[in-house]
Formats: C-alpha cells, sequence, structure tokens
C-alpha cells in the first residue's frame, strides 16, 4: 500500500515518488540467502565438526561459516542472494575441500566430500583430472585412465584427484606428492579456475614440479599471471595447426621421440604459445607456435614445469607415453637415457 512520508514523497514499496517532480525510482534490497549442505568422508561417512566456510569468489574473503552437527549437515543464513562465492570445508584428518565457484539463491544446497590425509601417503605423482569446467567440446572432455597407465608404466606409484567428486586440491596436497600432472584435456571456461590459478601459482614459487597439460589454457586466461608464473608461456592463437616437430632432439625431455611427430587425431583447438624469459621451447607446431613449454629454475631451489598445449589424449599411445614419462622423469630429475629416434 503507497503510503505519505511526511516530507511530499509517496512511499511505494522501496522505492518513492516525488509530488513536485512526479519522479519515481526503485531501490533495488538485497535478498537475504541460506546455504546449507552435507559433509562426508571420500567413503562416505558423515564428518562431524568440520568448518565450513563460505568466500567470496572475486576477493577471497570470507564470508560466513559454520560447524557441522552429528550428521554431518551444516546451514549458514545471513548470505546475500546473487553473490558468487565457493566454499572451503576443514576438518582435522582431511584434506581442506575447495569447492568450485557458484552463485547464491534464496535457497542453496552444496555438498561436500573430504579426502583423508592419508590418501596420498607414499604418492609419487598426483593426477589432478580437471573436469569442472562449464564447456566442453566433445563428449569425452578428458582421459585420466590413459595418463595414469603412462605413468604407471613409467614406475611411479599415482593417485587421481578428480575435481568433480574431491573438490579443487589445496595447496597442501600438491606438496606432498613428489609431482604433480594437472590434466585438463579439452575442458574450458573454467578448467583453471581463479581459486586453481591461486593454488598453482603459489605452488610453482615455492618450487613446486609440475606438467601442465591441455588446450584452451591460453584462451581462458590469455596472458594473465597464471600464464607467466605457472604455463611460462605467452598465448598467441587459439588453433596451431599441423604436425609436431623437435626443437631440443638431443634432450632428456624428447628422448625417444621421433623428430617429427603426427597427431592420431587431429586436436581441435590447441593453443599457439611461445616461450616467456627463462622458459625454453620443446616441441613446435608446424604453424610455428610452440606445442611443449619447459622450465627451469631447479638450480635456485625454484620450480620444474612442462606445459603441453595440447590433449595427449590425440597423440599415439606409444608417442603420449614416451612423452609422459619423460615430462615427469624430467621435472623430478630422475636419470634417463637419451634416445634419438628417426622421422615418424
Amino acid at each position: 500500500m503507497p503510503t505519505w512520508n511526511g516530507d511530499g514523497h509517496l512511499k511505494v514499496g522501496y522505492g518513492e515518488c516525488s509530488i513536485e517532480n512526479y519522479v519515481c525510482y526503485a531501490v533495488a534490497q538485497p535478498r537475504s540467502a541460506t546455504l546449507t549442505g552435507l559433509v562426508v568422508s571420500l567413503s562416505g561417512k558423515p564428518v562431524e565438526g568440520a568448518t565450513v566456510e563460505v568466500y567470496d569468489y572475486k576477493s577471497d574473503t570470507m564470508l560466513a561459516s559454520d560447524v557441522t552437527d552429528s550428521t554431518g549437515h551444516y546451514e549458514i543464513s545471513g548470505l546475500t542472494a546473487g553473490k558468487v562465492v565457493y566454499q572451503k570445508v576443514k576438518a582435522e584428518g582431511y584434506y581442506t575441500y575447495g569447492s568450485e565457484s557458484f552463485t547464491l539463491q534464496a535457497s542453496t544446497n552444496k555438498d561436500a566430500i573430504l579426502t583423508p590425509t592419508n590418501y596420498l601417503s607414499g604418492v609419487d605423482v598426483l593426477l589432478v583430472v580437471d573436469n569442472d569446467g562449464k564447456k566442453c567440446p566433445t563428449y569425452d572432455c578428458v582421459w585420466p585412465d590413459e595418463i595414469e597407465s603412462a605413468i604407471r608404466l613409467a614406475g611411479y606409484f599415482v593417485k587421481k584427484w578428480d575435481e568433480v567428486i574431491q573438490g579443487r586440491p589445496p595447496l597442501e596436497a600438491l606438496e606432498d606428492v613428489r609431482t604433480v600432472f594437472w590434466h585438463i584435456g579439452t575442458m574450458y571456461d573454467g578448467a583453471i579456475s581463479e581459486v586453481d590459478s591461486r593454488t598453482l601459482i603459489k605452488y610453482v614459487s615455492d618450487g613446486g614440479r609440475l606438467v601442465l597439460e591441455g588446450e584452451d589454457l591460453g584462451r581462458d586466461h590469455g596472458n594473465d599471471t597464471f600464464m607467466q608464473k605457472v604455463a611460462h608461456a605467452n598465448y598467441h592463437v587459439d588453433i596451431a595447426s599441423g604436425k609436431l616437430s623437435i626443437v631440443l632432439p638431443l634432450d632428456r625431455i624428447t628422448s625417444g621421440l621421433p623428430l617429427n611427430i603426427r597427431f592420431e587425431h587431429n586436436p581441435q583447438y590447441p593453443d599457439g604459445v611461445s616461450p616467456i624469459a627463462r622458459a625454453f621451447e620443446v616441441l613446435q607446431h608446424e604453424s610455428g607456435y610452440s606445442a611443449v613449454i619447459g622450465y627451469d629454475n631447479a638450480t635456485d631451489g625454484g620450480s620444474r614445469t612442462i606445459y603441453i598445449s595440447f590433449p595427449v589424449h590425440y597423440l599415439s599411445k606409444t608417442i603420449r607415453d614416451i612423452l609422459i614419462a619423460n615430462s615427469i622423469n624430467w621435472v623430478i630429475k630422475r636419470p634417463v637415457y637419451l634416445v634419438v629416434r628417426g622421422m615418424n
């Protein structure tokens, strides 16, 4: 019901009208939001006493928190509908769970699955399956079983971290293994999210050993801080065409590979990139753009990284297995014998 406010203005809901100017305006009032959910372990057991925190996605500031009850449930009220947030869940004996970003509605439900800290006991390589991007050009976008098989063949104990199930891996999980293989495949629009970016920038700056694989990283990130400090690459084009050729034929990363490599199936959108200062080109697309870039700061106690700007799924199994094994061996600094092959 409209009411006069006593000073010549007509109050209408959350707005008012001026008698003198016949001007009406509305003042939107933010709606409140409530976030609820269930926290369980990887085995499905409810986790009591877990701290659930809600963060503003852009500013990374905590907005509110709650503690789960004996059934693993939590409820956080007084939030603002329409705000883009993410959540962290912390509990003793578990890695910190990090969710994808989401927009708060008046009522939002978000469950969380916690991974125990002994999950990575004795593990050499953590295979992160970054399968929670917004878009995928094909039915299958990631192929973790192929990569896991290659890592096992190279003699390493490997465990997968599925982001859809386990959330975003925290820094402490990455630092509990010898090296990380981050698999994106053909996912895009959020595969390496802002939260993942911050984690990887910290991991690499602390001397982490990383193999980063997948197309459209450059398309999504351009030449931002992540590309400069983690991929160590400049982005140029979304589709770099042609077969691959070895730039460093007598190098541990290319040992056993033919001088020229044809894809078994052509990748759809392999990024065309180039190395930044101190990084170096390993493989090159026929179009002249870099396909694989290495970065070595290990002599100064820093990181070693390999960035593969296309999905390794599109290589033959033989070539894929060699490239994955060589990349992991190199970032870990495992001794290898150099092998030079002919044309393919």
